[in-house]
């Protein structure tokens, strides 16, 4: 009977372990850098015709994000929003987050400005 109670004991302690350490790797997953960006608005490869194009989006785990370089506000649900001005033609948006122990992550948006007619 004392073989049983030490097999049952040595389980527990292995199910414990286990568990402790599964639990340990989840809440880790911010140290470890795992954040991620979601851009709702624009698309990438969008054309537009009007200059002024809101960026939406939301992050995750992300201590600032900045759109080209410039710093923009979160909001308390981690989401964004911000305008950006679109030149004629090509144009390049990189949106980039870092968390707090300074990993970034950047999403590139390719959107095209038609040039409208001067005449």
């Amino acid at each position: 009977m004392r073989k049983d109670s030490i097999e049952i004991y040595h389980i527990a302690i292995a199910v414990l372990v286990a568990g402790i350490v599964i639990y340990g790797l989840f809440q880790a997953r911010v140290l470890l850098g795992v954040f991620h960006i979601d851009i709702e608005t624009p698309v990438d490869g969008a054309t537009y015709t009007e200059a002024l194009v809101p960026v939406v989006g939301s992050v995750k785990h992300a201590e600032s994000i900045s759109l080209n370089g410039r710093t923009i506000p979160v909001n308390r649900d981690n989401s964004f929003a911000e305008s950006y001005l679109l030149s004629p033609g090509y144009n390049e948006v990189v949106v980039t987050a870092v968390n707090k122990f300074g990993r970034t992550e950047s999403k590139v948006l390719r959107l095209y400005l038609e040039a409208g007619d001067k005449g």
